[in-house]
């Protein structure tokens, strides 16, 4: 009983202390709208009322994406910088086959909190670019993700390597499972990387090192075969792009090898099916489903079964043949089944072509804002991870592609207003007055 009470204490103290940091984010977001964008996404990542153990139980991210709403109605003079943005205006017209999909759906079976959810998510990332004014809120912004990383990723991996090698499976939230989680945690790696090259402190160049080292092995122990491909994607275009290259590769090994040497002979095994997939039930099963995906477009090209995964699980049994309602575990195909041609075009479209926006950047910040360079080459190399990860998983309603789209639109308005340098309340281009713990090093 007192082993009992003492675990009860212990929950509850996690609930307080949540309530309270939440609290302080909503009243400094009152002050300044940027912390509630920044708790909003840092609390969209982590869930920290998952490890708080009081999940849906407050509102806490609504309050946290209203107060970022109101921030954002309050910077109406940002607002034409932001929405001249290309990619801006792609995620707008994105939303319109995706509702026509849910009005015209082929049945009653979509669940309306998903599309809510997301749907707030959307409006939420439409501010990013209007509330991230300088390359300082860059930083401050990659800064919420890699402290989200080391809340997120470096808790399952170290929980995974004192454990001596845990498997993790099934679902850790309504939001995430073993394979979304290897996603999240793959995408931030490189922020954390390159955020590296941003900072003066040797302290916070540290603490960042620690979050890589700690969190990289908890994609391993996710047994996530999309998430190792990801995750082989950033280790190839940090090496690529690195001027240390055998130390950054020595780094990358002590981060990822005890997880594969725990992991061995389950990790390999699985990873084997991606070669071998006629053998393995998972695999093979995800080809149906694609296949299957494939032939529901065909008879639904223009709007789909309705955005989603609700309503195509409930009519795939139908094109493969048998009773199995799972999701199509491909995002651009799921994209194409629920919403049809012109939601699957828009979005490839938006993703990639960031992607490449964001290479083009990089080259123009070098020469332009030496030392800045960094931050759209982290953002374009966590784009990367996540165009392979979602070659295996349904992501199209994850949230971190989103944001790190719109952080590349707000990237470059920062660059158009040339606001890459932040001084006392003027627009410099390096040969003034600079940030001393946020800048360049």
């Amino acid at each position: 009983m007192a082993v009992f009470g003492r675990a009860k204490a212990a929950v509850a103290l996690r609930e307080l202390l949540l309530i309270v940091v939440v609290l302080s984010l909503c009243v400094a977001g009152l002050i300044r709208p940027k912390i509630a964008l920044y708790g909003y996404i840092w609390f969209a990542i982590t869930e920290p009322d998952v490890m708080a153990f009081c999940e849906a139980k407050y509102p806490f991210s609504m309050a946290l994406g209203i107060l970022t709403v109101i921030g954002g109605l309050r910077k109406s003079s940002e607002w034409g910088a932001a929405f001249r943005q290309p990619a801006v205006w792609a995620l707008l017209l994105l939303q319109i086959p995706i509702a026509l999909s849910i009005l015209f759906c082929e049945g009653p079976f979509l669940a309306p909190d998903r599309y809510n959810s997301y749907m707030r998510m959307i409006v939420v990332a439409l501010l990013i670019p209007v509330l991230i004014e300088s390359g300082r809120d860059m930083i401050q912004f990659l800064m919420t993700l890699a402290i989200s990383e080391g809340l997120f990723g470096s808790r399952f991996g170290l929980f995974g390597l004192l454990g001596g090698g845990v498997l993790m499976r099934g679902s850790y939230s309504s939001l995430y499972d073993n394979n979304e989680i290897a996603l999240v945690i793959v995408m931030l790696l490189p922020i954390c990387w390159y955020l590296r090259e941003l900072l003066q402190s040797r302290l916070l160049k540290t603490g960042l090192l620690v979050i890589m080292v700690t969190a990289a092995p908890a994609v391993i122990m996710t047994n996530s075969r999309g998430g190792s491909l990801a995750l082989g994607a950033v280790v190839l275009a940090l090496i690529l792009r690195s001027r240390r290259r055998i130390a950054l590769t020595i780094v990358l090994a002590l981060a990822i090898g005890p997880a594969i040497y725990l992991m061995q002979d389950v990790y390999f095994k699985r990873m084997d099916t991606i070669e071998h997939y006629q053998d393995e039930a998972s695999a093979a099963g995800r080809i149906e489903l694609w296949q299957a995906a494939i032939k529901g477009f065909q008879d639904h090209p223009i709007l789909g079964f309705g955005f989603g995964q609700r309503n195509f699980q409930q009519f795939s049994p139908g094109y493969l043949g048998k009773n199995d309602r799972s999701v199509v575990h491909e995002t651009y195909l799921q994209m194409l089944v629920d919403s049809g041609i012109g939601a699957f075009f828009l979005y490839v479209s938006l993703l990639f072509g960031t992607i490449v926006w964001l290479g083009r950047s990089s080259r123009r910040t070098r020469r332009e804002y030496p030392g800045w360079q960094w931050v759209p080459i982290s953002l374009q190399v966590s784009l990367i991870a996540f165009s392979v990860g979602a070659l295996f998983y349904s992501c199209q309603r994850l949230d971190l592609p989103y944001y790190l789209i719109m952080s590349a639109a707000a990237w470059k308005k920062v660059v158009q207003t040339n606001m890459v340098y932040e001084g006392e309340g003027q627009a410099e281009r390096g040969d003034g007055q600079e940030m001393e713990a946020l800048q360049p090093a």
